[in-house]
């Protein structure tokens, strides 16, 4: 996959968590705004929606945390 195939598998899972994006960013305009909050990590997007797919967005935040 290319970062723009997990892009596009990052939006579509992206519904299932809109209670915990609200939660986490106070914003469930769409899954960029997830992106934007996790740019202060500075880590490539496709690892982060690598992250996304694998672990779902609560496990994605922890793994950013944590690299």
């Amino acid at each position: 996959m290319n970062e723009t195939d997990y892009e596009n598998a990052g939006a579509r899972l992206f519904g299932e968590y809109d209670g915990l994006v609200y939660e986490k960013c106070g914003n469930t305009e769409d899954y960029h705004t997830l992106i934007r909050a996790l740019d202060r990590y500075e880590i490539p997007h496709k690892n982060v929606m690598q992250a996304f797919i694998q672990h779902g967005i609560k496990g994605m935040i922890e793994w950013a945390e944590q690299n």
